[in-house]
């Protein structure tokens, strides 16, 4: 033990000797090696520690630091939402403040001047000498800073005075909000039980009719017409060899399988999707369930009749070579629509213009509303879709042009003029979501997500099918992690769950055109990065503009989830088939059977691009003035109970 003591001793003097000596060594290398290890280390550290305690500030401290900072934009008033007239009061006062306040930066700016005019008079004096001008200075030196002072004091009086009245604004208002949802739990609650009479129901509603309505007379007679033309206008048309439908290796899969993955798209995809407000789920699934099988019906009918009208256009331009040709393939022509699997798949794309179009709405459109959209808009989407594929033999096979890029138009040219003013925020308490709701919502995001290369490649040539599905998911893949990251990014280091919701599948939009199948994987990845960095940021940044500025209430983000995104996918179309020569290969696919137009295609897919502006514009407009006009939207919005029997757990 001794032995061990005295080994140890020695070794001690041989490290840290007693002269210290060793500490210039020591000092050295603290000062080279380990400082810039510590440094940033200690500099987080002490970051952390302040904004950890930036967030105790107590509210004495909050009000001194609010008191001193210059005077803002105030906040949105919001008494014209409900009828309070304390809340009309404080508002009223928050807004004298606030002039009070534009008047005292205004003194404050005008002294600031006349300070630096009275000292640039003083520099244009000749023959002052120096202490005299030094004097003059000071005295107005002094005189600034007095009546500075005196108005800092008066602002930071004010400014006082509005965080207190801000406060007690944003307290009112969260007990009104409490208020009314107890209400509403109550009376609901009372009326499923039958204990209101009918003197205490809310304004404006009506009593339960049975089944008597235009909603009702409308869908029944169009069910009827429908039926009627499926069995004297339609016929079977005989299915291709086998080679085409599951031919590996000229088809990803075989249509039926196709048009499952498109179908579940739209009914769960969709109706999901639309189920984000926390008391309107139910209409969200259910409407978009009913309306999508009638537009799939109409759909079918429409564009039957409009591939029959393209094809006798082409024909007749054979005219002047084959006369007697042109007459008997006319007179056969407007025989009878055909109906195949590629009819059905084109039959959901038209349901899906409609659905696109209902997202601006979403919540404020009754169901006879939503019934007249859809009589309307697929008309004008089967002319758009003649005009763009059988005259201009435009290419857009995904639908970034002719369903994405259209229907997000005509909804917003359409919400201009449906809503009036003074409804704007009308019931807006319900037009939030809920951690239900959202959970619903991004399972729909999701199932969006993992069909949507089916919806690209479903009509692709079949040498393309695969390269567009691949490129499609790759697109996919690039826009969900933009939208992550930008999500985080710009809303202040937390995920947005709306952003995610509506974003994501930004990539597959933009995929939708002829780029899809004529890039290479890297070109479909810059694609879906740069279409879902523009819907996030439109989200973040450019909604709330619109809504305030523009009146554009848009509840889905249509315009930046399907609009923004369409038109990335339409632009990189038309820029991808531009570069293009007439001898290349895309992919290994001779760009002749791809391009009708060859080298030219680009022109033809931006007139393409233009015409469904203006069309989708127009008719949007026109249906919007109808509405106005002829007045049939739901009393209460962004609510299932007024079109739904509902549960008694229903709040």
């Amino acid at each position: 033990m001794q032995m061990k003591n005295k080994i140890l001793g020695q070794t001690t003097l041989i490290l840290f000797p007693s002269n210290r000596s060793w500490l210039p060594i020591f000092s050295l290398i603290h000062y080279f090696m380990l400082k810039p290890l510590l440094d940033p280390v200690k500099t987080m550290a002490e970051k952390s520690y302040s904004a950890h305690h930036s967030k105790k500030l107590t509210h004495r401290q909050k009000k001194d630091h609010f008191s001193n900072l210059p005077q803002g934009p105030l906040p949105r008033p919001i008494a014209s939402t409900v009828h309070d007239d304390y809340l009309t009061s404080l508002e009223r006062y928050i807004e004298s403040l606030g002039q009070r306040l534009e008047r005292t930066q205004i003194d404050e700016l005008r002294i600031t001047k006349e300070f630096t005019d009275a000292l640039d008079e003083l520099t244009k004096k000749p023959g002052d000498d120096w202490e005299k001008r030094a004097k003059k200075e000071d005295s107005l030196r002094i005189q600034f800073q007095q009546k500075m002072a005196a108005l800092k004091e008066v602002r930071k009086s004010f400014r006082e005075m509005l965080f207190d009245a801000l406060q007690e604004r944003r307290k009112l208002w969260d007990s009104i909000q409490i208020q009314r949802d107890d209400d509403e739990i109550l009376r609901r609650k009372l009326a499923h039980l039958g204990a209101l009479p009918e003197t205490t129901l809310l304004k404006n509603e009506r009593p339960i009719r049975p089944g008597r309505d235009s909603f009702n007379i409308i869908y029944f007679v169009f069910q009827i017409a429908f039926i009627i033309l499926y069995a004297t206008v339609t016929e079977y048309i005989p299915a291709p060899p086998d080679t085409v439908l599951l031919g590996y290796p000229v088809r990803a899969d075989s249509f039926y399988a196709i048009y499952l993955h498109v179908a579940l798209l739209v009914f769960v995809g969709f109706g999901l999707l639309y189920s984000s407000l926390k008391n309107y789920t139910i209409s969200g699934i259910g409407y978009t369930f009913l309306i999508t099988v009638f537009s799939i019906q109409w759909a079918i009918i429409v564009m039957g009749f409009f591939r029959q009208a393209g094809e006798a256009v082409n024909v007749q331009f054979l005219a002047e070579s084959s006369p007697i040709i042109v007459n008997a393939n006319t007179a056969k022509l407007w025989q009878t629509i055909g109906l195949g699997f590629p009819d059905m798949i084109n039959g959901l794309y038209g349901a899906i213009v409609v659905i696109v179009a209902l997202g601006t709405v979403l919540g404020r459109s009754s169901p006879l509303q939503q019934l007249l959209i859809a009589i309307w808009l697929i008309p004008f989407y089967g002319l758009n879709y003649f005009i763009g594929v059988h005259i201009l033999e435009a290419v857009d096979l995904g639908g970034s042009i002719f369903i994405f890029t259209f229907g997000a138009a005509f909804g917003i040219a359409m919400d201009v003029l449906l809503t009036k003013k003074d409804e704007r925020r009308k019931d807006a308490l319900d037009n939030e979501s809920r951690y239900d709701s959202d959970i619903f919502s991004v399972l729909g995001t999701v199932f969006l997500w993992v069909l949507w290369p089916s919806l690209n490649g479903a009509l692709a040539p079949n040498n393309a099918q695969m390269f567009s599905i691949i490129n499609t998911i790759l697109a996919l893949c690039v826009s969900t992690v933009v939208t992550f990251l930008f999500s985080k990014a710009f809303r202040g280091g937390k995920f947005n769950m709306t952003d995610v919701q509506r974003a994501a599948i930004a990539g597959g939009i933009g995929m939708g055109s002829v780029t899809s199948y004529i890039v290479g994987p890297g070109g479909a990845m810059a694609v879906g990065g740069v279409a879902g960095g523009v819907a996030c940021l439109g989200f973040i940044y450019f909604q709330p503009l619109a809504e305030r500025f523009l009146g554009l209430e848009d509840n889905m983000g249509t315009l930046f989830m399907f609009g923004l995104p369409g038109l990335v996918g339409a632009l990189a179309g038309i820029f991808s088939s531009a570069i293009i020569d007439e001898n290349d290969f895309a992919l290994g696919i001779a760009t002749e059977t791809i391009f009708p137009r060859g080298t030219k295609q680009a022109g033809y897919n931006m007139a393409a691009l233009a015409i469904s502006l203006g069309i989708a514009i127009i008719s949007g407009l026109v249906l919007g003035i109808f509405f106005r006009i002829i007045p049939c939207s739901q009393p209460h919005y962004y609510s299932d109970e007024w079109e739904w029997e509902l549960p008694g757990d229903f709040e």
